[in-house]
């Protein structure tokens, strides 16, 4: 129990680091030696927005990975992008997703939500990138185009951890 409320602490704070409040974007670039679980739980810890998005990765088994299994840019959909899609509140996303056959569900989206970072973040904010779902990803410096058509907005980023970085988004984008 206290190894997992670490790891939910950690990708907390990794993702919430993008959307601090009153910082820009601009503020939010640099570097960190923190990997980019501890980095979005220290995130989430001080904005509060990406609570479904931690438990979801931390119930699929995707934490560990995120942490050491490479370098990744991770697009982390907020709280509220959660609910948008499912039509449902925070609270009853967070109680669905205790429900392991639900965050196992969930895999091809949250994996979608990922790019291995084998290009630097000029070239990765430029055009289609390949996600760690094996589906492909049109990217631009404002928005995401997924595999349907959706559109999500870069609402912050990039914050910066020690394997890759976070950009926070508006929505949950969708794979093919």
């Amino acid at each position: 129990m206290k190894r997992r409320i670490s790891v939910l602490l950690a990708l907390f704070l990794a993702v919430s680091a993008f959307a601090l409040p009153g910082a820009t974007a601009k503020q939010a670039i640099g570097t960190s030696d923190d990997n980019l679980v501890t980095t979005a739980l220290a995130v989430n810890e001080a904005t509060n927005d990406f609570d479904v998005l931690i438990k979801a990765v931390v119930q699929a088994g995707l934490a560990e990975t995120l942490a050491e299994g490479g370098t990744f840019a991770v697009f982390a959909p907020t709280d509220a992008a959660f609910e948008a899609l499912l039509g449902a509140d925070e609270t009853a996303i967070l109680s669905l997703l205790d429900d392991a056959s639900v965050a196992e569900s969930l895999i091809p989206v949250l994996l979608y939500h990922v790019a291995p970072l084998d290009a630097d973040y000029d070239k990765l904010v430029r055009g289609r990138v390949g996600m760690v779902s094996g589906d492909v990803l049109k990217v631009t410096r404002t928005q995401l185009k997924d595999a349907t058509g959706g559109k999500a907005k870069i609402l912050a980023g990039p914050v910066f951890a020690s394997n890759g970085y976070i950009m926070v988004i508006d929505k949950v984008v969708i794979p093919g």
